[in-house]
């Protein structure tokens, strides 16, 4: 009988503790449900960077250096063309053909980072080697904090004067500034 009790009596306590992490994945999930709706609809927040996944316009370009797959030292000077994408990103995927084509035209270097283990991202680097320096690095690598990413993809402009023109997850954020 007392191995029954003891028994209830830990069944009942996992119960409890299952409910509590239960409760609070659900309140984690609603918290980036909302922050994800914030940042899609370009809706303002406290925060003066939310809704970005880059840095914002009119932030200066931080010093930041980084090596190409091909060894050369990446730009980190304006006019610059900023490009972070990854191959397990269904949007990345959608919107780097339309970042390429940006990229051709662009008065400036492009910097195209692929986001990702670099087997993973091969795909990535040949596509944007024709146009772009790229780089590879993990997420949440050295050049994603540096330039405040948040999220895939991420594009921005920087200016010769190393000021942000144009950011966003998407390339109609950079399209509404022709000129660099």
């Amino acid at each position: 009988m007392l191995f029954v009790i003891a028994a209830l009596v830990l069944f009942g306590a996992l119960v409890v503790v299952n409910l509590v992490l239960t409760l609070g994945i659900v309140r984690r999930l609603r918290e980036h449900a909302d922050l994800i709706g914030k940042a899609l609809s370009g809706e303002a927040a406290e925060d003066p960077d939310a809704g970005y996944f880059i840095m914002r316009a009119g932030s200066p370009l931080p010093a930041f250096s980084a090596t190409t797959v091909d060894g050369a030292v990446a730009p980190n000077t304006g006019p610059l063309l900023i490009g972070f994408f990854s191959s397990t990103c269904s949007a990345c995927v959608q919107r780097l053909p339309g970042f390429i084509e940006y990229a051709k035209a662009f008065d400036g270097r492009v910097l195209g980072v692929a986001v990702g283990m670099p087997k993973d991202v091969r795909g990535i680097i040949e596509d944007m080697r024709p146009v772009a320096d790229v780089v590879t690095e993990l997420e949440e690598g050295p050049l994603a904090k540096a330039l405040k990413v948040e999220g895939l993809p991420a594009m921005a402009t920087v200016d010769a004067d190393g000021i942000v023109t144009a950011s966003g997850y998407r390339l109609e954020a950079l399209l509404t500034h022709t000129t660099v």
